[in-house]
């Protein structure tokens, strides 16, 4: 009974320790992913912002 229950105990950490790295590896690339957006996102309205003010023309070319 004892040998079962610490192969059970030793178990349930190893799963409870994979599952708390899988979250903290979500986590981190939610994290990253929205950092990335906003920076990407800021970068988009700076181009947009000059382009718009160099001509219609280079904006047009550039975006589509």
């Amino acid at each position: 009974m004892v040998s079962v229950n610490q192969k059970y105990f030793m178990a349930s950490i190893l799963l409870w320790g994979m599952i708390t790295k899988i979250i903290i590896v979500f986590l981190r690339l939610i994290y990253f992913s929205l950092k990335g957006i906003v920076k990407y996102t800021d970068l988009y309205k700076m181009h947009f912002v000059v382009h718009l003010n160099n001509n219609m023309r280079r904006f047009k070319w550039e975006f589509y």
